[in-house]
């Protein structure tokens, strides 16, 4: 028993007498604490300006999206406002400054968007009646010849240039009466200008005796190179006024022949401008008139014998150099202002009561558009656009153009002045 009470002293002083012998404690090192905000707010930052690139980026196309829409509504708003829009084709009218008529402005309508827009201003002699705001424009859209003060004027639209560019005396000339812009027509490529004189042989007259059938007064063709200056003519002369007549001048596609029509007779004339020479219309016995497309494509050309009522009628067409002649149609109904399409598959007329038809000439079908009453009080017909599918009219009763689409007979008035002169509308 003392044995293992001594063993145990031993152990227990041998503990207490070596304490170098024991390993020290180290203090266990605190861990730092992590700031998680520090972390979160860079990267919900991050996440924010992501998201509002994202929002952002979907805004613009949202919006370019609803651009895109709204133009396309605006568009097809317009397509289905008017029959119109198919193609820009431009229409060149004039009308009245004033109360005497004699002055006018000189207007142009673009019947894509219908900006109608006053191109110049002219002035005219109160007693040069020949001019009457007639007016003829460059197939190309370049120009346009107007008739001033007995003589004719080229007006530039780039430029707004305006010059004369005829030298043929005036009221007072012992040998010219002036020059009308109303017979008169502009080679397709702009530079040639066939225009009709008027001249006196014998003695002066004064205004009122300045009309057609008076043995002293004559008219004569002449052509001006718009380039050069120089003037060729008279090609032809004649006792008849061809504008009084309702006549035409046309040139060819190719601008290598003219093409006159009623000028003195019920004839139609060529005219081959390299050697001067004239001939009636070699094909057909009576050429009564001839009616060329935009752009001078193809011609319908009306023979009948004239003056007789009941008489059938043959329409021809032929194309732009009148090298090839086809009969396409056959009535004894009245017809006038025979205004073709581009292909002179389609005809539109007026049947002699104020209204509107249209003829198929492959199907030889015939259809009325408009009769005199939806026409209201009537109008002439000025021509085609280029869309073969839309004519454009000038109303007798209010003075306007319109337009009228040949396969919804759908009508629209494009202008509402009320004083459109009917005889100057152009369709380009």
């Amino acid at each position: 028993m003392e044995n293992q009470v001594n063993i145990v002293n031993q152990s227990t002083q041998q503990i207490g007498q070596n304490p170098t012998n024991q390993s020290p404690v180290s203090p266990v090192p605190k861990k730092p604490k992590v700031n998680y905000w520090m972390l979160l707010v860079p990267i919900f930052g991050c996440i924010l300006v992501v998201l509002g690139l994202v929002i952002y980026a979907r805004t613009l196309n949202k919006h370019s999206l609803q651009d895109k829409t709204n133009k396309e509504s605006v568009t097809n708003q317009i397509n289905q406002e008017e029959s119109l829009t198919s193609t820009p084709d431009l229409i060149y009218f004039t009308r009245p400054l004033g109360t005497t008529g004699d002055n006018f402005s000189f207007w142009e309508l673009d019947t894509y968007t219908k900006a109608i827009n006053k191109i110049v201003e002219i002035e005219v002699e109160a007693d040069d009646y020949s001019c009457d705001q007639n007016f003829q424009v460059d197939p190309n859209g370049s120009f346009a010849i107007f008739c001033k003060n007995f003589n004719l004027h080229k007006f530039t639209f780039k430029t707004s240039e305006q010059k004369q560019i005829t030298q043929i005396g005036n009221g007072g000339d012992n040998k010219f009466f002036g020059v009308s812009a109303s017979p008169a027509a502009i080679s397709s490529d702009g530079k040639l200008l066939a225009y009709e004189v008027s001249s006196q042989e014998d003695v002066i007259l004064g205004p009122e005796e300045k009309r057609v059938g008076n043995p002293n007064i004559k008219y004569g063709l002449y052509i001006l190179n718009l380039d050069t200056g120089e003037t060729n003519g008279p090609l032809m002369s004649y006792k008849n006024a061809i504008s009084v007549a309702s006549g035409d001048v046309y040139f060819t596609k190719s601008s290598n022949k003219l093409i006159v029509d009623k000028a003195g007779e019920e004839k139609i004339w060529i005219v081959d401008i390299k050697d001067s020479s004239v001939v009636s219309w070699p094909v057909l016995v009576y050429s009564n008139n001839i009616s060329f497309s935009l752009d001078n494509n193809c011609s319908v050309i009306a023979s009948y014998k004239p003056f007789q009522e009941g008489v059938t009628k043959k329409l021809y067409s032929t194309d732009g150099d009148l090298q090839k002649l086809e009969q396409i149609y056959e009535t004894t109904e009245f017809m006038r202002f025979i205004t073709p399409s581009s292909d002179c598959k389609k005809l539109v007329y007026d049947g002699g009561n104020r209204d509107i038809n249209i003829i198929d000439t492959t199907s030889k079908q015939k259809q009325l558009l408009m009769n005199e009453d939806e026409r209201a009080n009537g109008g002439t017909i000025k021509g085609w656009l280029s869309d073969d599918k839309t004519i454009i009219y000038v109303n007798h009763d209010n003075g306007d153009i319109f337009g009228m689409n040949t396969e919804t007979k759908g009508i629209q008035q494009l202008t509402n002045f009320g004083d459109i002169y009917r005889n100057t509308v152009k369709v380009l």
